[in-house]
């Protein structure tokens, strides 16, 4: 789920919330036997209420007892599920995350060379 404040995952196992200024990079990161594109978070979100998070501002994660304690899945938001394999930049999730923090799609936020 997508808001204007932040996005929301879930799947079976555990659900993940971020505000969009918890968000610091688009890179893969593996998840079971995938590696799906993530949003990777500049803070871990810790254990809570998904409503308390969204209502506070800050990142949360509900883990169910099949996730476990998993730390790993503390830190991104996968893109995985509702993304076409290619392309994915341009589905409607791809779009709203554009719209909401554009930078993550710069390909060199620093500059190249090549343009100085």
């Amino acid at each position: 789920m997508v808001t204007s404040d932040g996005i929301q995952f879930h799947t079976f196992g555990y659900s993940i919330y971020t505000p969009w200024s918890n968000i610091v990079c688009i890179a893969p990161r593996p998840l079971g036997a995938y590696n799906p594109p993530s949003l990777i978070l500049k803070e871990s979100a810790p254990k809570g209420r998904i409503e308390d998070g969204r209502q506070c501002g800050v990142a949360t994660i509900k883990l169910s007892r099949w996730a476990g304690e998993r730390n790993d899945l503390r830190v991104f938001v996968p893109l995985i599920y509702t993304l076409p394999r290619r392309n994915w930049e341009v589905s409607d999730l791809g779009m709203a995350i554009r719209n909401y923090v554009p930078q993550l799609f710069n390909a060199d936020p620093a500059g190249s060379p090549d343009e100085q």
